[in-house]
C-alpha cells in the first residue's frame, strides 16, 4: 500500500487571468441527469469503519471490493459479520474481490510494519482467508495473486500480497441433469459444494454447477457432457491450456 505523487511541470498560467463574469440565464431549463436508480458496487478500505449493515437491500450489488479489510483487527466492530453482509447484499452470481496482506502461517498480535503498511492491524494466514470465505457461503474461490516475494517477515512468518475473488452462488437445482468427467492429473478433486470428481468417472451435477465449472479456469481439466450425451465445445480456457489451475481452494486430493 503506497501512494506516489509525481511532479510533471509548472502550470503556464501565472494566476493573472480575470474572473469570468456571470451571465443572466437565457430561459433554458437546467437539465440534470438523473442518478442511477440502483448502485452497482460497494468498496471498503482498511482505514474505513466497518458498518453493522451495508446500506443496500438484499441481492442488490453487482460487485464488492474489500481492499485491506482482511487486515483489520479481528475484534474490531462488525469485522466478524462483514462477509455475511457482503453475501447478503450481492446479487446471485456476483463477485467479491479481496486484496490485502496474508501470511504463510497464522500470526499473533499486531505486526509493526513500516510506512503505509503500519495501518495493518492483523495478518491472517492465506488458508484462514479462504476458509472464512467458504464458511460465509461463497463458492468458486480463486487465489488470483499470492506474491512470490514476501514483502515482510515478522516473527519468522513471511507475509505476501494476496488477491482473491469469490462468487455468491446462484440457484442450484436439485436435479443432476448434466455430467462432468474429470481428466486428471490428480486422482480426484472436490468443489466448494462437496462434489467429488474422480479421474475418468462421469459425475452427475446440476446445471448451475456444470455452468460454473465450465466457465472457470479449471475447465480444461474436464469434459462437459450435456443431457443428450453430447460434449460441450472446447472452452477458451481449455484452448489456452489452463489445465494446471485447481478446481477450488479446497481442491485437490
Amino acid at each position: 500500500m503506497w501512494e506516489i505523487y509525481v511532479f510533471h511541470e509548472d502550470i503556464g498560467d501565472g494566476g493573472h487571468a480575470q474572473v469570468p463574469r456571470a451571465e443572466a440565464p437565457r430561459g433554458e431549463p437546467l437539465r440534470v441527469s438523473a442518478p442511477a436508480s440502483r448502485p452497482v458496487a460497494w468498496e471498503h478500505r482498511l482505514r474505513d469503519p466497518i458498518p453493522a449493515r451495508l446500506p443496500y437491500d438484499d441481492n442488490m450489488l453487482h460487485e464488492i471490493r474489500l481492499d485491506g479489510s482482511i487486515n483489520v483487527a479481528p475484534d474490531s466492530a462488525n469485522r466478524s459479520s462483514l462477509l455475511a453482509e457482503v453475501l447478503r447484499a450481492l446479487r446471485p452470481g456476483a463477485p467479491v474481490y479481496l486484496h490485502g496482506l496474508s501470511g504463510d502461517r497464522p500470526s499473533r498480535g499486531t505486526p509493526e510494519l513500516p510506512g503505509p503498511a503500519a495501518a495493518v492491524q492483523h495478518v491472517p494466514a492465506t488458508s484462514e482467508v479462504v476458509e472464512e470465505l467458504h464458511r460465509a457461503g461463497f463458492a468458486d474461490i480463486r487465489i488470483e495473486k499470492l506474491s512470490e516475494t514476501a514483502y515482510f517477515v515478522v516473527d519468522a512468518v513471511p507475509m505476501r500480497e494476496l488477491r482473491i475473488v469469490a462468487w455468491k452462488p446462484g440457484h442450484r437445482p436439485k436435479v443432476a441433469s448434466h455430467h462432468v468427467i474429470y481428466l486428471g492429473p490428480m486422482a480426484e478433486v472436490t468443489d466448494d459444494f462437496g462434489t467429488v470428481f474422480r479421474r475418468g468417472v462421469a459425475t452427475p451435477v446440476n446445471i448451475h454447477d456444470w455452468q460454473l465449472l465450465s466457465k472457470g479456469p479449471a475447465s480444461g481439466s474436464f469434459l462437459f457432457l450435456k443431457p443428450d450425451g453430447s460434449a460441450l465445445a472446447e472452452s477458451p480456457a481449455a484452448r489456452a491450456g489452463a489445465t494446471e489451475r485447481p478446481v477450488t481452494a479446497r481442491g485437490a486430493a
